[in-house]
């Protein structure tokens, strides 16, 4: 429900009145050691994950929500089944149709590589074989949509067997660094996210980002994380709960903490988190009060200037079932209902 909410609830005072005060306060102690930059699109500080959608009555609903940007694949295996054989069908219609309704568009590659590419594994995370197909791919996708698409993601959650096959070193140096100087030398004002990481016990996420901040500094724009935490607690609180300069305490290894060493200047999105509504009605409740915490408390402090929600949709298969702020059929949960208000 967000760190605010749960202070208002404890002290009974009113959410506005809380924003005030720690504001005033906040900039008394707040001393910079985290020079993190907001970035240049419009309020309300979020986006949406919405995959490769095509279908028209679900453009229609995210055109009609209205955010600020939309976090879209760009999938290699679809764009170019066979080598030198792109299709563009999918990804033109909603590049389109996003940009003629003034939607930013974070564009997400190197996300799967086709079987041609990577030794005809039906698992399309695995590497590919040379770097020279997966550049002329950047190349190609990026050369296409450059007035369109301003901001590229490169990978998604390669520090996570399932969705990368390789090693860190391989990512940085096989992945990002080709595809940053691909994407530089096309238009050098384009923005590069990058790691994509997800914060989980065990999978390296901080040492991912230090690498980054340390030894690829050139070669992205936007450091990239992903959290999920499916309480009411509220995901944001995993990562503000202890903001920069000692404003609270907190665990050594926080992303709070990795992110004020090596980043200034750069901006920080949480390019996705997300809240099953498994359960109800009462689930969906806690989404909406959920997502409206990260709003409020990203409006206060943190180097975090803007948070990706997913899923756009439920599913009815795979892992992010439940996700959605749509029902399968269409119809809006309270947290639709809620983004709409906030970006109309």
């Amino acid at each position: 429900m967000g760190l605010l909410k749960k202070l208002g609830g404890a002290l009974k005072i009113p959410r506005n009145l809380i924003i005030g005060g720690i504001i005033g306060f906040s900039s008394m102690i707040y001393t910079g050691c985290c020079d993190s930059p907001k970035d240049s699109l419009r309020d309300p500080p979020y986006g949406v994950c919405v995959h490769a959608p095509y279908e028209d009555n679900l453009l229609d609903k995210i055109a009609e929500m209205n955010p600020p940007i939309v976090r879209a694949d760009f999938d290699w295996d679809q764009m170019e089944p066979e080598r030198g054989e792109f299709n563009f069908t999918r990804t033109d219609k909603f590049v389109d149709f996003f940009y003629s309704r003034n939607i930013e568009i974070l564009g997400l590659i190197a996300g799967c590589n086709p079987e041609w590419a990577n030794g005809r594994n039906d698992d399309c995370h695995y590497m590919f074989l040379d770097v020279n197909d997966f550049k002329n791919y950047v190349r190609t996708t990026v050369s296409r949509y450059k007035n369109k698409v301003r901001y590229w993601e490169i990978g998604n959650e390669p520090n996570l067997p399932k969705f990368f096959k390789g090693t860190m070193e391989q990512y940085f140096e096989d992945v990002l660094v080709p595809a940053a100087e691909v994407i530089k030398n096309i238009d050098k004002d384009l923005q590069i996210a990058a790691p994509s990481v997800v914060v989980m016990e065990n999978r390296k996420w901080d040492v991912w980002l230090e690498t980054l901040a340390r030894d690829y500094n050139p070669y992205f724009d936007i450091a990239s994380f992903h959290v999920y935490r499916s309480s009411d607690e509220g995901v944001i609180s995993k990562v503000l709960f202890n903001p920069p300069c000692g404003f609270g305490k907190g665990p050594d290894r926080s992303v709070e903490k990795v992110l004020s060493k090596g980043f200034n200047g750069k901006t920080i999105w949480m390019t996705e988190t997300g809240f099953k509504t498994t359960g109800g009605e009462l689930r969906e409740i806690f989404q909406k009060d959920n997502y409206q915490g990260v709003l409020e408390d990203l409006g206060c402090w943190g180097p975090v200037s803007r948070v990706f929600f997913y899923h756009m949709i439920d599913a009815t298969a795979d892992g992010w079932y439940h996700y959605g702020i749509l029902n399968p059929d269409l119809s809006e949960k309270e947290v639709y209902k809620y983004l709409k208000f906030k970006s109309n």
